[in-house]
């Protein structure tokens, strides 16, 4: 039996379906496209032999100079306080020879210190250059490895929406003479929101979700959707022949019936016998209007 879409206008029940699809159509489609990112694409840099030693040299140094700059620290403090001690002694009167050798060796230790400050620093200055160049060269292939993601990320994004679209706009075409034409609404509704968030998602931080769940509930929910839909489209296609009965149409294709014993439209018979009593019966009705039987 042909059902033609303007015969009956689109149920409350099939726009709240339709509401609920995109919902779960966003869902699904805001996952994709949270996977579409520059983090999964990006790879770092490969760095030369060479920049590898010059680094690695230049981070040595620059550890050895902080080691020898707190070993001076603490050697001086302690020389000052062994210093301060042996004066004390010396201004009191009392024997000081034990001080004086603490003061002594502190004053060795302290020099020490500071020789090793010296050749580390040295070192330090010897390997700055290499290393600060090494340092540049890979900061500068990382920019060019991210702006590579950065660009393959959203060329990928924007093909993602462009199939979306293309797909929801397809079905618009097909399904606009269809029962089904809420469902090419939902599809074309979520391809714009997409495309909406889209334009705002270039102007502000990406989102990032970490697991399957939002997947997961998107295909749940698309699923139980499409099978509602599904189960509202059987209901509303049983009720059509009554509907068209109570106009006086063809059950068949709702062609007006008048009086005859045939549709003027399909051709088909608009009025049997009875199974029951023989009565002549309208075709599509549910109970026979003489004897009542089914």
């Amino acid at each position: 039996m042909s059902v033609d879409r303007d015969e009956i206008e689109t149920s409350r029940g099939e726009r709240l379906l339709a509401v609920v699809l995109t919902a779960f159509l966003l869902v699904g489609a805001g996952w994709v496209y949270s996977k579409l990112d520059r983090q999964g694409l990006y790879k770092p840099p490969k760095i030369s032999a060479e920049d590898r030693v010059a680094i690695a040299r230049y981070e040595s140094a620059q550890r050895e100079r902080g080691r020898a700059a707190e070993a001076v620290s603490v050697t001086r403090s302690a020389m000052e306080d062994s210093r301060e001690a042996y004066r004390t002694a010396l201004d009191a009167g009392a024997p000081a020879e034990a001080l004086q050798r603490e003061y002594r060796a502190a004053e060795r230790l302290y020099a020490s210190a500071q020789r090793v400050e010296a050749e580390a620093q040295a070192e330090l200055a010897t390997a700055a250059p290499a290393g600060r160049a090494a340092y540049e060269r890979r900061d500068r292939a990382a920019r060019d490895r991210d702006d590579g993601a950065a660009r393959t990320t959203f060329l990928l994004r924007v093909g993602f929406l462009l199939l979306l679209l293309a797909g929801a706009y397809g079905c618009f075409i097909r399904l606009r003479s269809s029962r089904w034409f809420p469902v090419a609404g939902a599809l074309v509704a979520t391809a714009a929101l997409m495309t909406l968030f889209f334009a705002a998602d270039y102007l502000n931080d990406y989102i990032r979700w970490q697991d399957l769940g939002p997947l997961v509930l998107s295909l749940v929910g698309i699923a139980l959707t499409l099978g509602a839909f599904v189960s509202l489209q059987r209901y509303l296609k049983a009720r059509i022949p009554l509907r068209r009965l109570r106009r006086a149409e063809c059950a068949y294709c709702g062609f007006p019936a008048r009086d005859n014993d045939h549709c003027e439209g399909c051709g088909r018979d608009l009025v049997a016998p009875c199974p029951a009593c023989g009565s002549p019966r309208r075709v599509g009705v549910t109970h026979c209007g003489a004897c009542g039987a089914v």
